[in-house]
């Protein structure tokens, strides 16, 4: 296969490509991201309940190694690197939302002209907004953010 190496079309081919081999490691592709020109990165981001390891890490590398050298979808020398996300890594989704129920999170949003920060556990998810925990004075307080004043929501191991 010959193609040009465009990073989305790369890491859209990267990700059909990868599917079968990540599904027989036990673990799920969390993102794929294609950097660099004649020597690239190729770094995969996994998952798994109940955490990556490095023993996933080296399995995965070595099975999606020789995926890549069967399929050859990049024209130049590349490096792959296989990692998890981390502990603290942005939930982009609904889904991610979803599933980081119960969790500590850490919301970016806009307040009116600003921008605020608050960090604590999250209980509900909706469309339309989402309900916050977080540490008060005296005991703990409920903070709703309307979902379209979100930035971002990081996962994070601090409360």
């Amino acid at each position: 296969v010959t193609m040009t190496a465009r990073p989305g079309m790369t890491a859209d081919l990267l990700t059909e490509l990868s599917a079968p081999a990540l599904r027989q490691c036990g673990v799920r592709l969390w993102s794929i991201e294609v950097s660099g020109g004649n020597h690239g990165v190729i770094r995969v981001f996994i998952e798994k309940d109940g955490g990556v390891t490095l023993g996933d890490c080296e399995r995965v590398s070595k099975v999606l190694s020789a995926v890549l050298d069967s399929y050859d979808p990049i024209p130049h020398a590349y490096t792959l690197e296989v990692s998890s996300p981390g502990a603290e890594r942005p939930l982009r989704t609904m889904e991610e939302w979803q599933a980081s129920l119960g969790k500590a999170v850490k919301v970016r949003y806009r307040a009116g002209s600003t921008v605020d920060n608050v960090t604590g556990t999250l209980e509900q998810v909706s469309e339309t907004s989402i309900d916050i925990s977080v540490k008060a004075k005296r005991g703990r307080r409920m903070v709703t953010i309307p979902a379209a004043d979100i930035e971002t929501i990081h996962s994070t191991v601090e409360l």
